[in-house]
């Protein structure tokens, strides 16, 4: 009777972390998108739901705020995705890809190069 209480309380620990996430505070650096936190940007909501141009959002994807070219961005990675457009973007406040997972090296060595104050605010469990 005790092992399969064990049993059960494992799987039950096992499928309720399964495709959780985590989300970080932003300490307010966000309200310059014109929001007080995270989940209020809707493309981003829609977006880590799979709504959006990724319907298979794998865990250890993330979206991490950064500061580029004087505005805040956000870095979204889902190096897990074997679909090209789905490996990782760059968007800015209002939801549009401003660095496309296909864009061109040099896009990518300048965001590297030039992106600040990095502030991870989800990740997938």
């Amino acid at each position: 009777m005790k092992q399969y209480l064990i049993i059960i309380l494992f799987i039950s620990l096992f499928i309720s972390g399964c495709g959780k996430a985590n989300f970080t505070e932003d300490n307010g650096a966000i309200m310059q998108c014109g929001v007080a936190s995270f989940d209020q940007l809707v493309w981003a909501q829609t977006l880590i739901s799979g709504k959006g141009p990724c319907q298979y959002i794998y865990k250890g994807a993330t979206i991490t705020m950064y500061d580029y070219k004087g505005e805040k961005v956000f870095y979204f990675e889902n190096h897990a995705s074997s679909l090209a457009i789905c490996t990782q973007a760059v968007y800015n406040c209002s939801g549009t890809v401003i660095i496309q997972a296909f864009a061109e090296a040099k896009d990518w060595d300048d965001f590297e190069t030039n992106r600040k104050n990095k502030k991870l605010l989800w990740e997938k469990l």
